[in-house]
């Protein structure tokens, strides 16, 4: 009898341990720059989205300035230099490469400097994007001028 419960007992303490060790495991995305974060996981499952990734395409852009309106076409890749950072090709139809850092729908341009047929320009701005239309308003400035635009990007 004394070894039957002992044996119950043992049983009995394996399966809570078991339910300890395993029961507190969430798989999910844990990464805070993705879309589908879920500070709930504990197990990083491998299905994370950075939420740079619906910034990222081939834009057609209609732009209104000041000095005009005006329509080009705009690229949006990955940065190697962080997880939520991203480069504007032909922001503004400049012709550069503009540094960008996106945080859920938003992107934030910030200050910096670029040279445009040798003038050095000074450029920053900031927009959202909603499904396929991206949003962004910026300012530039240079030695005897500037003026701020609105671009509306539709994802090609």
């Amino acid at each position: 009898m004394k070894t039957k419960l002992q044996s119950l007992i043992l049983l009995l303490s394996l399966v809570a341990i078991a339910s300890l060790t395993t029961g507190c495991k969430v798989e999910g995305c844990t990464n805070i720059n993705s879309d589908n974060y879920n500070p709930e996981a504990t197990v990083d499952d491998g299905s994370c989205i950075l939420a740079r990734e619906k910034f990222i395409a081939q834009y057609n852009v209609a732009e209104s300035c000041p000095s005009g309106n005006f329509t080009f076409a705009m690229n949006i890749v990955a940065s190697t230099t962080a997880e939520d950072a991203v480069i504007l090709n032909n922001l503004g139809d400049f012709g550069s490469a503009i540094n960008g850092t996106v945080s859920g729908s938003s992107i934030t341009i910030p200050n910096q400097n670029i040279t445009i047929q040798g003038i050095a320009v000074s450029i920053n701005g900031s927009g959202s994007i909603n499904g396929n239309l991206l949003i962004i308003n910026y300012s530039y400035n240079f030695a005897g001028g500037g003026e701020t635009c609105s671009m509306n990007c539709t994802k090609q």
